[in-house]
């Protein structure tokens, strides 16, 4: 029973994390659809266009969640380092998940909605990831 109760304290923190990172992330994802949707079929875009309108959107949402909510670290001297940090995270999960994208719709016949669901579980665990190591860390 102490060795679960010492892994518990030792991994409360993280848990935490990870259910306020998720949970950040449903609602950027469901931002993110919204955007792609409405840029798709509403406005008539293409696929790539209307992808990546919903990933820059979600993302500026996302990224004040994660920085205020997730990894709690606030407006001080260091948003504008954080702020270019997951600009980088973007932009290199705006170039791979467009090229997933692009192999899913163009080379492996699948429907744009199921491939953009595939791409986002997949970038899902990549940012994580990324932002935790990169962005938001406590160096």
């Amino acid at each position: 029973m102490k060795t679960i109760k010492k892994l518990w304290s030792k991994y409360r923190g993280n848990l935490r994390e990870i259910a306020l990172y998720i949970a950040s992330s449903v609602l950027s994802t469901a931002f993110d659809w919204a955007v792609y949707l409405l840029m798709l079929y509403v406005c008539g875009l293409g696929v790539q266009a209307s992808y990546s309108i919903g990933k820059v959107s979600s993302g500026v949402l996302n990224f004040a969640i994660n920085n205020f909510v997730v990894f709690c670290r606030g407006a001080g001297l260091g948003l504008i380092k954080r702020g270019v940090g997951y600009a980088l995270t973007v932009v290199f999960s705006l170039i791979v998940g467009n090229l997933v994208m692009l192999g899913f719709t163009m080379y492996a016949g699948l429907g744009e909605e199921l491939a953009k669901l595939i791409t986002d579980v997949l970038c899902f665990f990549v940012n994580y990831f990324l932002q935790k190591v990169f962005v938001f860390n406590r160096r």
